[in-house]
């Protein structure tokens, strides 16, 4: 049974399929339950499921669909993935209005998504990292990861969660800034990954704001010390009437004279 499709596919990209056998993934090619998507040099490959789910994968990444349903009668619908390597981007459909639905394997952790959006960097020997992605509208969803030793879960943007292999703790989630994200996930076919254009035709770029969602005021103002002033020399008094700028939100404005 059909229940995705490639919907685009760029470079060297093979479907491993136990029903219709081995060979090149071609777009509009359908994808059934069993079968592994596998990217090779410089290419990257886009999946849309039934259930409107969406992944990019980018080069040397792999994906396995160990089981989907969707629209039966019985109204038991999942959707359970396997990712053991690569950098993808996915946006989970219809499956994951609830948790538990809509899952993703990476070693020995399960990673359930519920209506969100994620970014995955998972090396052959290595960490793996999953950041929640901002939604074009609406709050970003939440992620859940637990392993068998471990639970953690993630509902805010760029929240991030790392760990190592297999028998690693999860991570406390920690928020990066935007510009680390984009760096980390950067990857042939993942730049632009399902994202409609924005309004007034802004660059997509321009939504990875971190100010806007970052909780942690110590991060804020670490990471505007060392990126954004990194110059600023400390006054050893400064005049109560001098002119003022909120460096997060670019308010402009001045002390008042204590003596009025």
């Amino acid at each position: 049974m059909n229940v995705g499709k490639c919907v685009g596919v760029e470079g060297d990209v093979v479907v491993r399929s136990p029903t219709l056998g081995d060979g090149p993934l071609v777009r509009g090619a359908y994808i059934q339950v069993e079968d592994q998507i596998l990217t090779r040099d410089n290419s990257f490959v886009h999946i849309q499921f039934l259930d409107n789910s969406k992944f990019a994968l980018s080069a040397h990444s792999q994906l396995s669909v160990d089981a989907y349903c969707f629209g039966q009668d019985n109204n038991d619908d999942c959707a359970h993935f396997t990712i053991p390597r690569g950098k993808f981007v996915c946006i989970s459909g219809d499956i994951a209005l609830s948790m538990g639905g809509f899952t993703i394997q990476v070693r020995d952790t399960t990673f359930s998504l519920m209506a969100a959006r994620i970014a995955g960097r998972i090396e052959s020997k290595g960490d793996v990292i999953m950041t929640l992605l901002p939604q074009m509208t609406g709050p970003a969803g939440e992620v859940l990861a637990h392993s068998k030793t471990a639970v953690a879960s993630i509902d805010r943007a760029y929240q991030t969660l790392r760990f190592g292999g297999a028998g690693h703790d999860l991570s406390a989630p920690l928020t990066l800034p935007s510009q680390m994200v984009i760096e980390t996930y950067t990857a042939p076919g993942l730049e632009r990954a399902f994202i409609e254009p924005v309004p007034d035709e802004a660059d997509v770029i321009d939504l990875f704001q971190p100010f806007d969602v970052l909780s942690d005021h110590f991060l804020e103002r670490q990471f505007v010390s060392t990126h954004v002033y990194p110059n600023d020399i400390r006054r050893e008094k400064t005049p109560s009437n001098d002119l003022l700028e909120d460096s997060f939100i670019g308010e402009r404005f001045r002390l008042r004279d204590p003596e009025r």
